[in-house]
């Protein structure tokens, strides 16, 4: 065996000789280390980049599929390198409270941009196999639903800027539009949607009853993937009940603004199944809105569907309610002057799961308005107070209030 190799290793030694005495033979084998040489040196800083890219830097994907993609785009309009860059895209996007707002950011392909004194490379993209063919009839709509991709690459191994980054555009999205309440009203048949300044919580005064009336409402939104996952329908009910001017629907619109979630107010005098059903089919929101049904005792209410025009049937009211036609993503507040003349299918555990009553004003609900309308009360303010006639709603306290600071 050991002979063996020893006369190959001969007979490679002399072929390598004679090709070595042989000019053209050893000057090709030279050209071709050399040309070998040169294309492994030119794949080499490919190579390098790639290894680079690989082991030194982090990178984050976010596709328009996710909640994290209108985060990001709705971040990058407000930083600095959004406004001054000369390669900008005009993207439509639906805020939280439901609200579409357009936006310039930067357009598709590869930006640089600095967070945090961190350089971030920033790539937009889009799956061009999703863009359908070019000149298809398919090609414009198809482009418009095309998947797109955000990726965020940073020097360095730790992701906690890029986590920050995140973050920081999740927090920017949901509480961008605190200023303003989209209130959505149900009118010539079909919603009409106003904006206007929220009220704020400290404006209302809500009964013992509904002290916890925000915090019962925000574990409800937080709590929607438990929802999801047990397979129970993500909308909870409210009934506030009270005599006219208590605030029922006052602190509904306080309540919305404080969550940042649209208000749907239907009012359901001279409307009929068909128009019930439609205006709850319609409601449209980006995350959970609230739907507040106004007066529901005004309204006769019959057991079973008829071809009278101007009247709603239980069983429709109930099934927009929870049924098969209810709208998800809903928390529901129904207020009645009258609550003894309801049906008690209406306010049966599972529909209703909260009773708030809003009675009269009480002489601690009173003090805390005076207080809030009045920081430096006089003698002669209190005075004049105490000779108010009693029993009060809040809507008269207050009116009493700005007469006396007018005044």
């Amino acid at each position: 065996m050991l002979h063996t190799v020893h006369q190959f290793t001969e007979f490679v030694y002399t072929q390598l000789t004679n090709a070595a005495s042989n000019q053209f033979l050893s000057g090709g084998l030279v050209l071709g280390g050399i040309g070998a040489a040169g294309i492994a040196l030119r794949r080499l800083p490919k190579q390098i980049w790639r290894l680079f890219l690989r082991y030194g830097t982090v990178i984050v994907d976010v596709q328009n599929s996710a909640a994290a993609y209108v985060w990001l785009l709705y971040w990058l309009e407000t930083q600095g390198y959004s406004k001054v860059s000369r390669r900008v895209s005009v993207k439509h996007i639906r805020m939280k409270n439901g609200d579409a707002k357009t936006i310039l950011v930067p357009a598709r392909g590869d930006h640089w941009f600095f967070y945090q004194r961190r350089p971030l490379w920033l790539i937009r993209s889009v799956d061009k196999e999703a863009a359908g063919a070019p000149g298809s009839a398919a090609d414009f709509i198809a482009a418009l639903e095309a998947k797109e991709t955000i990726s965020i690459r940073m020097l360095g191994r730790s992701r906690d800027v890029i986590n920050d980054l995140i973050e920081s555009a999740r927090v920017l999205y949901e509480t961008s539009t605190d200023a303003l309440l989209h209130v959505h009203r149900h009118q010539w048949g079909g919603w009409q949607n106003r904006t206007k300044p929220k009220r704020p919580m400290e404006s209302i005064f809500l009964p013992a009853s509904g002290g916890d009336l925000l915090q019962d409402m925000q574990q409800f939104v937080d709590q929607r993937d438990w929802y999801l996952q047990m397979g129970i329908p993500y909308r909870r009910g409210y009934l506030f009940t009270g005599p006219p001017g208590t605030g029922k629907s006052s602190s509904a619109e306080a309540l919305a603004g404080a969550l940042g979630m649209p208000l749907y107010v239907l009012n359901l005098a001279g409307m009929t199944d068909s128009s019930l059903e439609s205006a709850v089919a319609n409601i449209q929101q980006a995350g959970v809105a609230m739907l507040l049904i106004e007066d529901v005792d005004t309204v006769l209410l019959r057991r079973e569907k008829s071809l009278e025009s101007q009247k709603i049937s239980l069983g429709t009211l109930l099934n927009v309610i929870d049924g098969v036609q209810a709208a998800d993503n809903v928390i529901l507040i129904m207020t009645s002057n009258n609550p003894q003349s309801l049906d008690t299918a209406l306010t049966r555990k599972g529909r209703i799961d909260k009773v708030v009553d809003f009675g009269l004003a009480s002489e601690s609900q009173i003090n805390v308005a005076v207080r809030r309308f009045l920081p430096q009360t006089t003698v002669e303010q209190c005075r004049e107070v105490a000779t108010w006639p009693r029993p009060l709603s809040m809507a008269d306290v207050q009116e009493y209030l700005k007469k006396m600071v007018i005044h």
